[in-house]
């Protein structure tokens, strides 16, 4: 009867050891990415992790790869990530420097990028001649495309607090003139008001176009095979008019913001 059960014992603790293993080998199998809080692209929570987090979990989905996403300051989730701790992040846009140790997807979707300036001191923008001697306020870590040029030649000042709200809070107390954000934030933030008034003005002309991505490290040795086989299940999906569906569930009408 002692044996029976010293059996059945060492038979139960081996069907649990394996039953970890099996489940150590599935999330193994996952790919691991990382994002940050860019509503409503990304966001822990928001509806499935905000619109780009919906798009790529599905088109991973489609190759039957699932994938696992974890939600870090943007500055630690790009760090590690270049270590090998996840597969990938998004989503990022391009620019000469990322280009250079990331490989990139193909766009999850197109968007605008535009200044904001307060309603009460309207501002235009037509050329870039139109933001000498301006102060621009653009995130730390993020994207300034032709910005940087304008600063080196001295033409504005740029101020980059550590997020979006920060720059927000320079601008309510005048001490920017103008925030570059996408257009679909700046849709977002035409009706806030301050005070029972207006608060900020979308100058109309975008500064850039761009793309928004999924980004691999090219230390991966996968990383150009990985990214062939998403960008292909990116194109099936854009071309069901999936990712349309999307963005009409994530962002508001008038973003300008296409597949």
């Amino acid at each position: 009867m002692v044996n029976k059960q010293l059996r059945v014992g060492k038979l139960r603790a081996v069907a649990l050891l394996l039953l970890a293993v099996l489940a150590t080998v599935a999330k193994a199998d996952n790919h691991q990415l990382v994002t940050g809080e860019f509503p409503p692209f990304t966001g822990k929570d928001l509806p499935a992790g905000g619109l780009a987090t919906e798009i790529i979990t599905q088109a991973f989905s489609n190759m039957g790869e699932p994938v696992e996403i974890s939600f870090l300051p943007w500055k630690r989730g790009y760090e590690i990530t270049l270590r090998g701790r996840f597969m990938g992040t998004f989503a990022y846009s391009k620019n000469e420097e990322r280009q250079k140790t990331w490989v990139f997807s193909k766009p999850l979707y197109n968007l605008e990028e535009v200044f904001i300036g307060l309603a009460s001191e309207p501002l235009k923008y037509e050329t870039d001649s139109d933001l000498d001697g301006l102060r621009v306020c653009k995130p730390l870590g993020y994207n300034l495309f032709g910005l940087k040029q304008l600063q080196q030649d001295g033409r504005i000042e740029l101020l980059h607090p550590s997020d979006m709200e920060g720059c927000f809070r320079l601008l309510t107390k005048k001490r920017v003139d103008l925030v570059m954000t996408n257009r679909t934030t700046a849709e977002a933030l035409k009706s806030k008001q301050v005070n029972g008034r207006k608060a900020f003005q979308v100058l109309p002309k975008p500064f850039v176009r761009i793309g928004h991505h999924l980004i691999i490290p090219k230390s991966n040795t996968q990383a150009q095979e990985l990214m062939e086989r998403f960008n292909a299940s990116l194109t099936e999906l854009q071309a069901s008019g999936q990712v349309d569906n999307l963005v009409a569930q994530h962002v508001s009408p008038g973003s300008t913001l296409t597949p």
